[in-house]
């Protein structure tokens, strides 16, 4: 993994609202064997990959056109490396997660319903996965066209400089479709939860969930609606993706990661480290974080005001 050219990505918010729950968002357990994020739950997503930039694929895809994709993200790729973002979204949601953001011939959504579907369907997630097949050979097989526009950018995070491994990560929400099922694949994810946001917070606090700084500061942002029509009227208005850098601060003894909202994140990214360090007061679920403590293996949010 290049630590200097962090490798794009895009990470999917899967969304669905429950009668007497509220909203709920869905997470996956990466797997403990793994070199990056090992045991933590994370929102499914990974890696761009050739097809996801091949016009073969962008043909077979709809709601979304080059340009428009381009203008909402920081308009510094070209429109057509902008749209792969939207296709990594599916098909890593499709291959982590089981869902599939596509329609038939007939324009009906794709379900899973049926054991015969649902098994023709995770031999294709199993090929992709594998590398054995590609978005445009699954298109064809199956007559569908990927749709694009249920994707609703939410943000764009790279990963601090000096880490060993980086990411140039672009998230979207997504509000679960009907009639399918969200699942773990069983090799990189090991678990998977359908959780409101501010018990997933909870959880991460009491150290029986682990979060990533990208996800607490997502969750903390969900955790304000109950709607899923509520997230999306809050990013209707957004025009640009400004992307959020941390700064990591590679403490001896307890590093940690200064969001940008943080008060002191620009001394940090000077590299001027006081001899005593204020970290303010550990978060509630209520909050918003602006560092991250990492701490035997746990992930620590604090919250540091300027008048601290």
């Amino acid at each position: 993994m290049d630590a200097i050219n962090p490798k794009k990505s895009a990470a999917i918010i899967l969304l669905k609202e429950e009668k007497h729950g509220g909203l709920k968002v869905f997470l996956v357990k990466r797997v403990e064997r793994q070199t990056f994020m090992a045991g933590s739950h994370v929102f499914p997503g990974g890696i761009m990959d050739l097809q996801d930039k091949d016009r073969e694929t962008f043909i077979r895809c709809k709601g979304i056109v080059p340009a428009r994709a381009k203008e909402i993200l920081d308009g510094t790729l070209s429109e057509e490396e902008s749209l792969a973002f939207w296709i990594t979204g599916v098909r890593e949601l499709f291959e982590e997660a089981g869902v599939l953001f596509a329609v038939n011939r007939a324009g009906e959504t794709v379900a899973d319903e049926g054991i015969q579907v649902r098994e023709r369907f995770n031999n294709y997630r199993d090929l992709l996965q594998r590398g054995k097949m590609t978005l445009v050979h699954l298109a064809e097989k199956e007559g569908l066209v990927y749709i694009l526009d249920q994707f609703v950018h939410f943000a764009h995070w790279i990963t601090p400089e000096g880490r060993p491994v980086r990411f140039y990560t672009h998230f979207f929400i997504a509000p679960m479709p009907e009639n399918q099922t969200a699942s773990a694949d069983g090799k990189e994810t090991t678990d998977e939860r359908w959780i409101a946001p501010r018990d997933a917070l909870e959880e991460n606090l009491r150290g029986s969930m682990l979060l990533m700084p990208p996800t607490i500061a997502t969750l903390e942002d969900l955790a304000r609606f109950e709607r899923i029509e509520q997230v999306l009227l809050s990013l209707k208005d957004r025009k640009t993706s400004r992307p959020i850098q941390p700064v990591y601060v590679d403490m001896p003894d307890q590093p940690f990661v200064t969001f940008p909202w943080d008060p002191d994140y620009e001394q940090y990214k000077r590299g001027d480290i006081p001899e005593v360090i204020d970290h303010g007061r550990p978060s509630t679920p209520s909050d918003s974080s602006t560092r991250i403590l990492f701490r035997k293996g746990l992930s620590v949010p604090y919250h540091k005001s300027r008048i601290s």
